[in-house]
């Protein structure tokens, strides 16, 4: 629609020096606020979009950056179990047999009633006893309260270890045996 400028000049009024002012009529006045309006509503729609798009473009950014946060954390959590564990058991393995390479052999009637103990889950007839030759000597006058048992010298044993034999089963009582199983259950224990 074309603008009309439109000039008041009252009836009768002699010429200004200055330019009248101009005025819109108010048909055009009305259009220019309605598209004046219109550019308005259109550009708070698209900053308002474009502000959307921008806090879920930096809140997926700081998503993510937790996340990767998170992980690291829980990977260096189980990096120094881990460790802990593994640093456990050689600790517990260290101190373990430096106790029991440091304490003097069991004595023998001790050692004894282990024997006596493991034979009582076995079902075998005879049962062959390998002892540490200090300790066979010790033993061999000794009264047995399980007549299954046949105490036997084993130079490849030391002091206060045992290894019993049966025809279908055996246990064997050293401590480096015994050890190991402790630290096998600690290690499951661990995991």
């Amino acid at each position: 629609m074309p603008e009309v400028l439109r000039v008041d000049i009252p009836a009768g009024a002699t010429r200004p020096l200055v330019q009248p002012r101009a005025a819109l009529d108010p048909a055009t006045t009305a259009e220019v606020e309605r598209r004046i309006a219109t550019a308005r509503a259109e550009a708070y729609a698209e900053g308002e979009q474009a502000g959307r798009a921008a806090a879920r473009a930096e809140q997926s950014a700081v998503i993510a950056a937790v996340e990767r946060a998170a992980g690291a954390v829980s990977a260096e959590l189980e990096a120094q179990r881990s460790e802990a564990t593994r640093a456990s058991l050689v600790l517990v393995e260290t101190v373990a047999t430096a106790v029991l390479d440091a304490t003097p052999p069991a004595e023998a009637l001790a050692l004894l009633a282990r024997v006596e103990e493991a034979a009582a889950a076995l079902d075998d007839d005879p049962i062959r006893v390998a002892l540490s030759v200090d300790d066979h000597a010790a033993l061999a006058d000794a009264p047995l309260g399980d007549r299954r048992l046949e105490l036997v010298a084993d130079p490849r044993l030391q002091p206060g270890n045992a290894r019993l034999e049966g025809s279908f089963g055996g246990v064997d009582l050293t401590r480096r045996a015994l050890l190991a199983a402790a630290l096998e259950v600690l290690g499951e224990g661990a995991a």
